[in-house]
């Protein structure tokens, strides 16, 4: 069949997560119902390419006012999945549950994570969640969370750890409850089961990145911050990141947009460690949300629409992030400027003789399947995403 195609029943409003690949070649995505907003929708197709072929396989009820940022990663056929839900901005609680896509069933129990609070501080929005699974099948959850007060209020951050079946350890504070905001949170899953939490802290003028390091023993690092970037008035950051093993050395690279109408990406990287260095550079001008990024093992590849033909382009680095290739159109049509225009936390795999990364994109109000092939006829090294996405880190990315 064709692609692009055209997929039912999951709403544009919030960012979908996936796809992602079974271990019985089926494809799945998952996201809040196009009708009801407190439920979650995974739907399946055996051919990713054909309308008719995606259908819901199964429903998640019962949260318990609408559904407002997803976050996803996969571990074999099974696709963990971070939910907040609740009224932006009086209450909002993080819950977790997951699906085995060798069954097409959810989680018996959704579990809260965190229970319903107030999360917004000075920034109204750029709440989020995210979320990655250790080698011991240990899920640690990243989230905003209780506001804080250092003179006023401001938004923070926390992380839990899954110990049991419905067992979550105590929350811990991730930021420095400083007098900033701490929004758009991402998890990245580094080697030997150590984590990298990043997160932005944003002014009047200009924004930070942040990253602290848990190691596989759970102590939190000290902080390592990137400043400044430009801030134009009223544009809210978005990131995700992938982690991926270069001759030995854990590389971390996100994606980032920085700017208004005529904004940058910019690739904020590092070398895994207890207090790495961050730098920066240039991916893109002329660009706006949605961001989409991807590694097959040796290279990065970050999606982006333009912003003056609203079409999505792709652009690589062969080089872990430090320069960047020329954009290539991928999708014509009418993609939407928010970060929820474009589905988050996919993974790359191989359909046919195609190695792709796939993606759902909002194309004026519909949402639609496609795929970018990176190479034919090779095998693909699975590599989840900063999950959100990024796989990688679901962000509402809603700050105007």
């Amino acid at each position: 069949m064709a692609l692009p195609c055209l997929i039912n029943g999951i709403a544009v409003a919030v960012a979908c997560v996936g796809p992602y690949k079974s271990s019985g070649g089926n494809y799945y995505l998952f996201g809040r119902n196009s009708t009801t907003a407190t439920t979650l929708q995974a739907h399946k197709a055996t051919d990713p390419t054909d309308t008719a072929n995606w259908s819901s396989i199964s429903t998640r009820t019962g949260f318990t006012t609408a559904i407002l940022v997803l976050s996803g990663y996969q571990v074999a056929d099974v696709i963990h999945l971070l939910v907040m839900d609740g009224t932006m901005s009086t209450s909002v609680a993080t819950k977790y549950v997951s699906f085995d896509m060798a069954t097409d069933t959810f989680l018996t129990t959704t579990e809260t994570v965190a229970a319903a609070s107030v999360i917004t501080g000075l920034a109204t929005s750029g709440w989020g969640c995210s979320l990655v699974v250790r080698s011991t099948g240990e899920v640690v959850a990243f989230y905003n969370g209780v506001n804080t007060k250092t003179t006023n209020t401001y938004s923070r951050v926390y992380y839990q750890r899954r110990t049991g079946v419905n067992t979550w350890s105590a929350a811990v504070q991730v930021d420095t409850n400083t007098a900033k905001d701490s929004i758009q949170p991402g998890a990245v899953l580094s080697a030997s089961n150590v984590v990298h939490f990043l997160t932005f802290t944003p002014t009047a003028s200009f924004v930070g990145i942040n990253q602290r390091t848990l190691s596989a023993a759970n102590v939190l690092q000290t902080a390592s911050t990137l400043l400044p970037f430009t801030l134009a008035a009223g544009v809210s950051p978005t990131t995700q990141a992938v982690s991926y093993d270069n001759a030995g050395t854990q590389k971390i690279v996100s994606a980032i947009r920085i700017g208004a109408t005529t904004g940058t990406f910019s690739a904020v990287r590092f070398d895994s460690g207890n207090t790495p260095t961050l730098s920066s550079s240039t991916i893109v001008t002329n660009s706006s949300m949605p961001v989409g990024i991807f590694n097959d093992g040796t290279d990065v590849y970050v999606l982006h629409r333009q912003n003056v033909d609203f079409d999505l382009y792709v652009v690589k680095s062969t080089d872990n992030g430090a320069t960047w290739g020329t954009a290539t159109n991928i999708f014509v049509g009418s993609v939407g400027s928010t970060s929820e225009g474009l589905s988050r936390c996919g993974v790359i795999y191989q359909r046919g003789s195609n190695v792709v990364f796939p993606y759902a994109v909002n194309d004026g109000g519909l949402l639609k399947y496609n795929e970018y092939t990176v190479r034919t006829g090779a095998a693909v090294v699975a590599m989840p995403p900063f999950q959100s996405p990024r796989k990688i880190f679901a962000l509402s990315g809603r700050m105007r």
